[in-house]
């Protein structure tokens, strides 16, 4: 029996770098809203369109980053007592 393995071409896959990087930016940017050209450009092409496409997919799938008419918005937050807070409020 021969078994084959398809190989695989991770080149096309973010990586954990891209990851970080991209986090990075959108945590560090001017202002609270970046359009999608604006963050390309700040990355000056080191991550292609389809990974930069699947990374933001991503942060907003795991509520890091939000889409709105203006562009990308950081949400992110590691402040405990604002967490806290949160989760005694009220919702409306």
């Amino acid at each position: 029996m021969i078994l084959r393995i398809n190989k695989i071409d991770f080149e096309k896959y973010p990586s954990l770098d891209d990851l970080f990087l991209v986090e990075d930016e959108l945590q560090n940017m001017n202002g609270s809203v970046i359009t999608i050209n604006q963050l390309r450009t700040r990355l000056k092409n080191k991550i292609s369109d389809e990974k930069l496409q699947s990374l933001l997919e991503y942060l907003e799938n795991i509520n890091k980053i939000v889409f709105s008419s203006k562009g990308i918005s950081w949400i992110y937050n590691l402040n405990s007592k604002l967490n806290k807070e949160i989760q005694k409020g009220q919702e409306l």
